[in-house]
């Protein structure tokens, strides 16, 4: 697997639509703005991650996943905002930047709570309103984290106050050393903006 922004997601077919182009300059975002828990300028530029708590099911295990696939589905507001502001998509003069940071700041945390991983890949397909990305593990335990990004803030993406605007869905595959499929774990109405995790639990393929 070929690190890097761009390219064939692992075991998921699906190619990429990108667009480059210039926005508006916006006014700073205070810091203290959260996605999930997190500090949305984690990437330096007004984009941050969510975490995915993840959980063993009723006849699937977590044990064993060496690589996991996440597919993202982007709620409307970051949809329409990718499509009006394409500098921002990965291959945009602004956005480039902050996705080449994600691919190694959304592994560079370590502690007990979050998977050891590394970042293989990071798609993004703004026509399709998706941001997929692939992980290699050194490990995963039951209750252990992952984040998931780089993602807008709301105030960049001129979200309104009170819409829950992150992810229609979000999707994630678990595979083991051999790229077998293991488990899988979806989530309908993901919001964006709330004090705690996520939390998936896996289930049999």
């Amino acid at each position: 697997m070929m690190d890097g922004v761009g390219g064939t997601a692992r075991g998921l077919g699906l190619a990429m639509l990108m667009v480059g182009a210039a926005c508006d300059e916006l006014p700073p975002e205070p810091p203290s703005t959260r996605i999930d828990g997190a500090n949305v300028n984690a990437f330096g530029n007004r984009h941050g991650y969510v975490e995915v708590l993840l959980l063993d099911g009723i006849g699937a295990s977590v044990e064993g996943t060496r690589a996991i696939d996440v597919v993202l589905d982007y709620g409307p507001c970051f949809e329409a905002f990718y499509k009006s502001d394409p500098s921002w998509t990965a291959e945009g003069v602004s956005g480039s930047p902050v996705f080449d940071s994600a691919l190694t700041d959304l592994c560079a945390q370590e502690g007990p709570e979050l998977a050891r991983c590394e970042v293989a890949e990071i798609i993004q397909q703004p026509d399709n309103g998706k941001l997929l990305v692939d992980y290699e593990l050194a490990g995963l335990q039951d209750g252990q984290r992952l984040r998931v990004g780089p993602l807008p803030t709301r105030g960049l993406a001129r979200c309104p106050n009170d819409a829950a605007v992150f992810a229609g869905q979000i999707t994630m595959f678990g595979l083991n050393d051999q790229g077998s499929l293991l488990w899988r774990a979806t989530a309908a109405n993901v919001p964006a903006w709330q004090d705690a995790s996520r939390e998936l639990v896996v289930r049999a393929p």
